[in-house]
């Protein structure tokens, strides 16, 4: 009887042993993997923190090649600015996500030619009009609900300076 017990006992200490250990792995990789998680969301930027004060070059809307148009734009954390070939415009914009809203855009009065100006008020119409605002290397992609695609590539020459006191 009393080898049984002993027996039993040291099933029980093993038993009580492995669980616990067993516990122990579980919380130290559970814990493990939101420490990283935590890290990672850390080091990744909203939309917003990575289009705040830089600048951008038009290249294509939709599959049109507009690279040679000199439409531009910069952005601010106050709002939006640049040329649309002719005129200078401005604005301001909400960012939530990948969703984007432009405001009525303010642009200067002065006139080109036929078709710099049919090419400037087609990029006006779409940015007043984007809906959705991607990040893919050193492109920004703005689109519209219809499909429109404004597709700008940064502009490393002219970025904008942070004010700073």
């Amino acid at each position: 009887l009393k080898l049984k017990m002993e027996k039993l006992g040291g099933n029980m200490k093993t038993k009580i042993t492995l669980a616990l250990f067993t516990m122990f792995l579980v919380f130290n990789v559970s814990f493990s993997s939101t420490v990283r998680n935590r890290n990672r969301r850390k080091n990744i930027k909203s939309i917003k923190q990575q289009i705040v004060d830089t600048s951008w070059k038009l290249v294509k809307i939709s599959d049109d090649d507009f690279s040679k148009k000199g439409i531009t734009l910069k952005i601010t954390s106050k709002g939006l600015s640049g040329t649309a070939g002719v005129n200078n415009y401005f604005g301001t914009y909400k960012i939530n996500g990948n969703k984007i809203s432009v405001s009525k855009l303010g642009v200067t009065g002065m006139l080109g030619s036929n078709k710099k100006m049919e090419a400037e008020e087609t990029y006006i119409d779409i940015l007043e009009n984007v809906k959705i605002i991607e990040i893919k290397g050193n492109k920004l992609i703005l689109k519209t609900e219809l499909e429109e695609i404004l597709t700008f590539v940064k502009d490393l020459d002219d970025e904008v300076i942070p004010y700073s006191k």
